[in-house]
């Protein structure tokens, strides 16, 4: 193992000295970059790491090597696991210590404690408490791993333990998903509406022309009603008034 291995972070690129004995090159902590590097630097660990025929390699911080897949360590052993669920879970069975969430850079500082948007611990910098032992007072009450009681908050500013960002992500990841098919469903609906609003002023312009032709027809047929009537009565008007000129006559 290269005694000088180095793992430092500078303007957010986090570097490491390459752990094959007598190399000495600084790499950044890129998967890509890290496989072309042992391409051209070291063809026999390329050749059995098979990374010519497209595997990828990475740096292991904990075990100062290369490898081919990602893995996490438990803290107190040297087993390790392919995801932090399982090495989690060997750490509450195997040696009884309940482990703290990170604790945040910029500590009570930090713009999103108070309001509880962080979700890393803002308190103390404490890693773990044992099994059985007292919950200190700034833990969250309803965050009680043992009991299999997570705080589901999405605001909350006191300290939780492991898994408190992991799980947060996971919720926001869900309510993205949510929101990205209720909007389909909303386009759906909209769709539906305007579908909907388009036959119902069709209908409406339909309705509308038909009652114009039944009101337009009853106001003809009042119409001629009334020029009968009136036809009607202009002839009763002349036949009285020639009858009432013939009596006038006979008198005479």
């Amino acid at each position: 193992m290269n005694i000088l291995t180095t793992n430092s972070i500078s303007n957010n690129v986090i570097t490491f000295l390459c752990p094959v004995p007598w190399c000495y090159k600084i790499i950044e902590k890129n998967a890509i970059k890290v496989t072309k590097h042992i391409n051209k630097n070291h063809p026999n660990i390329s050749k059995s790491m098979n990374l010519i025929n497209g595997h990828t390699a990475i740096y292991c911080k904990d075990c100062d090597k290369y490898t081919t897949y990602l893995h996490y360590h438990c803290y107190e052993c040297d087993t390790f696991f392919n995801n932090k669920e399982k090495r989690d879970d060997h750490l509450k069975e195997k040696h009884m210590k309940w482990w703290f969430e990170k604790y945040c850079i910029y500590g009570k500082t930090c713009s999103g404690f108070k309001s509880g948007i962080c979700g890393f611990n803002h308190h103390k910098q404490e890693c773990f408490i044992v099994d059985g032992g007292e919950v200190p007072f700034y833990v969250c009450k309803y965050d009680s791993p043992w009991n299999k009681h997570r705080c589901n908050r999405m605001k909350c500013s006191y300290d939780h333990f492991w898994g408190r960002i992991r799980a947060l992500i996971k919720r926001q990841n869900k309510i993205n998903t949510d929101n990205e098919s209720n909007s389909s469903i909303l386009d759906i609906l909209n769709h539906i509406c305007t579908l909907c609003e388009e036959t119902d002023e069709k209908t409406k312009e339909e309705t509308d022309e038909k009652t114009k032709e039944e009101t337009d027809e009853k106001t003809k047929e009042e119409s001629d009603k009334i020029e009968k009537e009136s036809d009607k009565t202009k002839e009763e008007i002349d036949d009285k008034i020639e009858e009432e000129s013939d009596k006038t006559k006979e008198k005479t």
